[in-house]
């Protein structure tokens, strides 16, 4: 037989063994309503039709007979649920900038297009002027002079320094010394004099070295330190 929860109209098919002849209680599970539900008066207020001809809606569950000392719970199916709102916007924003970018990638080595009727530009003409300057020599061709091992020591008694190490040269070419610089700073790396040493024009081979040493006498009073360079023989 069926039966109608009078609260939420919910439906249900139970078998009449699990409500017996005296009646009893049933609890509906949509919306917990609980009623005293009789055989007969379930049969009065809804009589069986034929079968070809029966256009009740199908319930949502079959109720079988269960333990008479406990309430009938009618169970019910809750509406199924779609794909949020929302999900489907982000899927679909997702896959239009997945279009786009792939219509950029693909035209992406395309030229800009010109209006109708138009030529393209024709290459800029070179500039009248003085004759060009011939190329610069690789830069493993021009001389190139560095110190290394720079070492620089106080002579005992006097206000003199002694500086020596190698000169080397880093070009492709031989290359001679010509003077040896010497710029003193004060303790906030200002310059305050220069004293500049001729050397021994000695030619240096390619990726060669030489020694050097060279002793100052009148270093400038308050000097902290002090940078020393090589020039080369121009």
């Amino acid at each position: 037989m069926q039966i109608v929860c009078p609260n939420c109209s919910a439906r249900y098919v139970v078998d009449p063994a699990a409500i017996g002849p005296d009646g009893r209680t049933v609890q509906c599970f949509r919306c917990g309503h609980k009623w005293m539900a009789h055989v007969e008066a379930e049969r009065t207020e809804a009589p069986a039709e034929p079968a070809l001809t029966d256009t009740r809606p199908v319930p949502d569950f079959v109720i079988r007979p269960q333990n008479h000392d406990e309430a009938v719970s009618l169970p019910t199916i809750p509406p199924e649920r779609g794909m949020p709102t929302w999900l489907k916007i982000s899927i679909g924003l997702a896959i239009l900038a997945a279009l786009v970018a792939g219509l950029l990638y693909a035209f992406r080595d395309q030229p800009p297009a010109r209006a109708p009727g138009t030529k393209p530009a024709a290459p800029a003409a070179p500039q009248a002027g003085p004759a060009s300057k011939p190329p610069a020599p690789p830069p493993s061709a021009i001389p190139a002079l560095m110190l290394e091992k720079v070492n620089i020591e106080s002579v005992p008694g006097s206000s003199a320094i002694i500086a020596s190490g190698d000169i080397i040269n880093t070009s492709t070419a031989e290359v001679t010394p010509r003077r040896i610089r010497f710029t003193f700073k004060d303790k906030d790396r200002q310059s305050i004099g220069e004293r500049v040493y001729d050397l021994k024009p000695d030619k240096i081979a390619p990726l060669g070295r030489q020694p050097f040493r060279q002793r100052v006498d009148d270093p400038p009073a308050g000097a902290v330190d002090v940078d020393v360079a090589v020039e080369p023989l121009s």
